[in-house]
């Protein structure tokens, strides 16, 4: 469960995060965005419903810089789910 900014994994210095995919449910209506590191660029923004499971495959998968940790920014509300990523060199 995460209701702020939080990291969802921490980069070994060196490596990148490849997020892969995710299954998730917010509680309210509004965009999740997800981010490289604390003061990262989103790389991703996705709108959710409140209550409505999404589940998502990233194909090639969405990149943290090298180092950087893996972010989830949220406005309001409180996300529920399983994110799965790789690290790569």
């Amino acid at each position: 469960s995460i209701n702020a900014e939080t990291d969802l994994v921490a980069a070994v210095t060196g490596k990148a995060i490849r997020l892969a995919g995710a299954i998730m449910q917010s509680t309210v209506a509004g965009n999740v965005a997800i981010k490289s590191s604390a003061s990262g660029t989103t790389i991703a923004l996705i709108p959710c419903q409140a209550s409505v499971v999404y589940t998502f495959e990233f194909g090639p998968g969405l990149y943290s810089l090298k180092g950087s940790a893996l972010r989830v920014l949220l406005a309001t509300a409180t996300l529920n789910g399983t994110f799965w990523y790789t690290e790569e060199g």
